[in-house]
């Protein structure tokens, strides 16, 4: 039991749903093209997603309260 609240306790501290995580993301996927390559073809973003972040109620879902544009360059 006790592994079992020291993982509870690391989860709620590491896994928290508060603070947005950075993503590898790829660019095709938000910006499909067919005759484009990205170069970077990924880049970091920092999100609040499922995969983030655990909510400590199984009925929420972690999500951005507000987002911010950002300005990323590529060829």
């Amino acid at each position: 039991i006790s592994k079992a609240v020291q993982h509870t306790l690391e989860m709620n501290k590491e896994g928290n749903c508060k603070i947005p995580r950075p993503r590898v993301i790829q660019v095709k996927d938000v910006f499909p093209h067919p005759s484009k390559t990205y170069i970077p073809h990924c880049t970091i973003l920092h999100q609040c997603t499922d995969d983030t972040g655990c909510c400590r109620d199984e009925s929420l879902t972690c999500t951005a309260r507000k987002s911010e544009p950002v300005d990323l360059y590529f060829y």
